[in-house]
């Protein structure tokens, strides 16, 4: 995996904005609560699943009024996290010192995961012209069936469960769309994509244990860029795991910067 870009041009700072300001529209979207405040600097948490804490920075700059106590309230209100809580860090936290002296105060003693934020320019996407495999076909969510369906999928591919009570939140978004793929009608793959902008961000991309390895993935991968392309959208982005890592880079996605996650307990 790869670390930060050596050379952060403006345009690869913008993308890099760009991927982490959907993936928090995305936790927002899945229900949140505010958790902490301070000059410009918010802290929030999901109310349930995915279990995510996150900072939302409003000030490219610290603020002159930041005192240690104000500080010390902030490691505080991490620190008061529910157990099992998925905090993930990443380089522009460091770009703000209160964040950074925080997290430096803090201490992580839970499991930790690796993710690798990556972005495809899609003006240079070639969508699949051979067409899918032929057991292969696309559905749209759209009903409570094909929704349960589409977390019963998802958690088995991913080994948690998803909650259907907050994927339904994302059904009432019109720049959100759900997509279950069938292989002779048993749904078999799954993938989420969320329009922020001129940015598709792409979630939840899991195949069941027992279909992995036979192209899946990256039929239903082909399938969800051709979308964002016909939705206009510019950039493709996402946060890969290890094992997904060699399939996003096949298909052109280059790497922006890491996301270490840690599990507070």
């Amino acid at each position: 995996m790869q670390t930060h870009n050596a050379v952060a041009t403006p345009n690869a700072l913008l993308l890099e904005e760009a991927n982490l300001h959907n993936l928090k529209t995305l936790w927002h979207t899945y229900g949140s609560k505010l958790v902490h405040k301070q000059n410009g600097l918010t802290l929030w948490r999901n109310t349930g699943w995915p279990h995510r804490a996150w900072f939302d920075i409003n000030e490219p700059h610290p603020s002159p009024n930041t005192t240690s106590d104000s500080n010390g309230e902030l490691v505080a209100a991490i620190q008061q996290l529910p157990k099992g809580t998925v905090l993930p860090l990443y380089p522009h936290l460091l770009h703000n010192s209160p964040v950074a002296t925080a997290l430096a105060t803090c201490t992580f003693n839970g499991p930790e995961f690796m993710q690798q934020a990556m972005v495809l320019a899609l003006e240079n996407f070639k969508p699949n012209t051979k067409g899918y495999p032929p057991e292969l076909n696309f559905k749209t969510v759209t009903t409570q069936p094909s929704l349960k369906a589409w977390c019963a999928v998802a958690s088995a591919a991913f080994g948690y469960n998803v909650a259907i009570a907050n994927a339904q939140q994302l059904l009432e978004q019109p720049n959100a769309l759900l997509i279950l793929a069938y292989k002779n009608a048993v749904p078999v793959a799954t993938a989420l994509v969320l329009l922020t902008g001129h940015t598709a961000g792409i979630h939840q991309v899991g195949v069941l244990p027992t279909q992995q390895g036979q192209g899946w993935a990256k039929a239903i991968m082909q399938f969800v860029l051709s979308y964002a392309v016909q939705q206009k959208a510019r950039h493709a982005v996402l946060q890969a795991s290890a094992a997904g890592e060699p399939l996003y880079k096949q298909l052109g996605f280059n790497a922006q910067f890491l996301i270490k996650n840690v599990v507070l307990s």
